[in-house]
């Protein structure tokens, strides 16, 4: 069934000529997106179902635009990286909703954002292919422009973070859900991730480009559940004991192990979307539901503190609201997005997305996310709220740990002749070291 779905919908993209009509701008102008960020050029988009859209690439940024007629409506946009279409001028586009960026050649769709080492295996008849493709032109800002927003308050850990699991299987959900447990461990209580834990985690390679079937790599060795990161040492923190976030140049996160033992020990999946592309796209529940899985198996000394809530769709209303109290309440949220779907022989097929929304701003209905795929999209890109099916979030009543997730050193000191290494929680509270501490202790003389 899906085969034929698919050989119908390829068909379709085969018969119709969409025309690029790039436009470069020669002098500066602006779209609604930003008052900031000049547009460099602009391009019509389709989609399966002949909709168009019009893409702004801006200077470090770009914004998407539903067109009905001379009617324009925001969907996506990012302040600090261009589209996944830059370098694609001479290409038909296709846009599929948020993570989804196709683009034809010879007749194929083929997904731009395709990861290194994850070569996904060709689905349905060698329809769709994904591979590889450098962004080494790809324009990047680290200007913000989201001070018109409410963030939850250590919106900087999403939006900088860089260490979090690949999606090599179509396993968005466990993303979102490694970088959640990354970011309760980091700010809340260093037992949401286990530091000793390790799971030997899982590299995928497709052979050759005829070749059907998935090649599992395993690394030689256990993985640690979480990436610990060095940051610059300040003398003044120091000195003050506190290294607040909004300082740090680097953010722990998770690894691909954490992913792998989700997808191994922890997977509630019960096929609740039947994606267009294959994968395994998650409902609110699923995510849910794998949540207290692992919390039972990894931290169930913490079970009494964690509430895990969901809910979808209800009405697109009572969803926002949901997602704005949370959000206020400084509780991200896994969102499960609703990119795309047709209609095919009755059938619903969808290509949906689950990223962790941080942030909002309520006059112009966006809200912030990562993507979990920081390497083509940055840590904050814009999607209209429309995009939302439904949620899942926690909240946290228990004890604060401090988390040693982030690590500085200083120069040596006077006394010894070794560097001081501070354990850093994302409170912002110094400690020495463990092992480091006990050391100086010795070599002091007990003073």
């Amino acid at each position: 069934m899906i085969e034929s779905i698919l050989s119908v919908l390829l068909t379709i993209v085969a018969t119709t000529s969409i025309t690029n009509n790039i436009t470069n701008q020669s002098e500066e102008t602006y779209c609604d997106f930003s008052s900031k960020k000049a547009i460099i050029s602009e391009r019509y988009l389709s989609d399966l179902d002949d909709n168009k859209y019009k893409l702004y690439e801006l200077e470090d940024g770009y914004a998407i635009y539903l067109v009905d007629n001379e009617d324009e409506t925001f969907l996506e946009g990012s302040y600090e990286i261009n589209s996944p279409f830059f370098g694609y001028e001479n290409n038909e586009a296709y846009y599929l909703g948020p993570g989804n960026y196709y683009v034809k050649e010879s007749n194929k769709l083929t997904n731009i954002l395709s990861t290194p080492l994850a070569k996904y295996k060709e689905r349905r008849n060698n329809t769709i292919e994904t591979y590889v493709i450098t962004h080494e032109d790809w324009g990047y800002s680290d200007e913000d422009e989201l001070d018109g927003y409410t963030l939850i308050e250590n919106y900087q850990y999403f939006k900088n973070l860089e260490y979090f699991p690949t999606n090599y299987l179509g396993t968005c959900g466990l993303v979102a859900l490694c970088i959640l447990l990354g970011y309760y461990d980091t700010f809340y209580n260093d037992n949401f991730v286990n530091n000793e834990m390790a799971y030997q985690a899982r590299t995928y390679e497709k052979i050759t480009d005829t070749q059907t079937e998935e090649i599992l790599l395993n690394t030689e060795e256990d993985i640690p559940f979480m990436k610990t990161v060095m940051i610059d040492y300040s003398s003044t923190c120091a000195n003050n004991g506190e290294y607040p976030i909004n300082k740090w140049t680097s953010y722990p996160g998770t690894t691909q192990a954490l992913h792998d033992y989700l997808f191994d020990k922890c997977f509630e999946y019960n096929e609740g979307f039947k994606d267009i592309f294959g994968g395994y796209p998650m409902l609110p529940y699923d995510v849910a539901k794998t949540f207290e899985s692992y919390v039972e198996k990894q931290c169930a000394s913490l079970q009494d503190d964690i509430n895990i809530k969901y809910g979808s769709y209800l009405t697109l209303a009572a969803t926002k609201t949901i997602i704005r109290n949370q959000i206020r309440k400084n509780n991200p949220l896994a969102v499960t997005l609703i990119s795309y779907s047709t209609e095919e022989e009755s059938e619903t097929l969808w290509l949906p997305h689950t990223a962790v929304a941080y942030g909002f701003d309520l006059e112009n209905k966006n809200f912030v996310v990562n993507m979990g795929l920081s390497e083509y999209l940055g840590g904050a890109t814009i999607l209209d709220f429309s995009f939302i099916y439904g949620y899942c979030y926690l909240n946290y009543s228990g004890e604060h740990v401090h988390s040693k997730n982030a690590i500085c050193t200083s120069g040596s000191s006077r006394a010894l002749t070794k560097n001081i290494t501070y354990d850093v929680c994302g409170c912002g509270y110094m400690s020495l070291n463990d092992n480091l501490s006990s050391k100086i202790f010795s070599e002091s003389g007990g003073q």
